[in-house]
């Protein structure tokens, strides 16, 4: 259970750059382009305003910024200002949420095209650095590699290398959290079967995060637990302890962002 008691107390990395914008009008039209890495779209004359948490400072170009953005663990967009400063941005954003800036140029991260395996999810040009606990020798490729550590306990991630070293992870990092390494592939461990509880879906051994927004104990199982969850006003993911403690999560949308945690039992509400 140490790994899974990490998984509960991973702090977020908070950068000291605050950002103070002139309210701007959206832009109806603009022209985007796909980066050549694949790992970013951007456009030009425009900007994200908010959300900032980070930066690198001044970039030569667009392209670097955005590789910097995808290179950032929670980066979800980005502006590069008509100085060339690169501001790194994190939430939901899209196109149209992009404003006027003249001079400044704009982007946003393209997810990684995760693929589904039994037990886990991989892409490839991503990471997940940090938490190593041990690797294995060189595996052809990384669905060998997904399936050492899923039969690796404490194994939550996995890292393969561009010679085919494959690493180990126990950090419970969510898909969602992947930056960008070339030639690099990485994945995570996911439950094997989802179950339907009517109004939600839940799994074994899988933890979410997300916000905090309270719970109950003494829970007799997870059916309970995602029945409390699902009659809570903003509640849309839970998690169940061995102890019968029901933890309500606000945030994560979807089963992608689920986290492999032996003991704990997890689950999301249909929306």
């Amino acid at each position: 259970m140490a790994s899974s008691a990490r998984c509960f107390t991973i702090a977020a990395l908070v950068a000291a750059v605050t950002v103070v914008a002139a309210a701007a009008s959206p832009v109806s039209a603009l022209t985007w382009y796909a980066d050549a890495t694949g790992v970013f779209e951007f456009s030009r004359n425009c900007a994200f305003f908010g959300n900032d948490f980070g930066g690198t400072g001044k970039t030569r170009s667009i392209q670097a910024c955005g590789v910097a953005c995808a290179r950032t663990s929670g980066c979800t967009h980005f502006t590069r200002t008509k100085l060339g400063y690169c501001l790194f941005k994190n939430g939901p954003r899209v196109q149209r949420d992009a404003t006027s800036s003249e001079g400044a140029a704009c982007g946003l991260r393209i997810p990684p095209r995760w693929h589904r395996t039994a037990g886990y999810i991989w892409s490839s040009q991503c990471d997940f650095p940090g938490n190593t606990i041990g690797g294995s020798a060189t595996k052809r490729s990384a669905r060998e590699c997904g399936a050492a550590c899923a039969a690796t306990v404490g194994c939550t991630n996995f890292v393969r290398n561009p010679k085919g070293y494959c690493y180990f992870k126990d950090g419970c990092v969510p898909a969602r959290r992947a930056i960008y390494k070339a030639r690099t592939a990485c994945g995570v461990r996911k439950p094997t079967e989802w179950r339907t509880g009517g109004a939600f879906l839940w799994a074994r051994d899988c933890n979410y995060f997300g916000r905090g927004m309270g719970g109950i104990s003494g829970t007799a199982n997870i059916t309970a637990c995602g029945a409390a969850c699902v009659g809570t006003v903003g509640c849309t993911t839970f998690v169940r302890s061995p102890r019968g403690d029901c933890a309500f999560k606000n945030g994560a949308r979807d089963r992608l962002d689920a986290t492999h945690a032996a003991g704990i039992d997890c689950g999301i509400v249909r929306m």
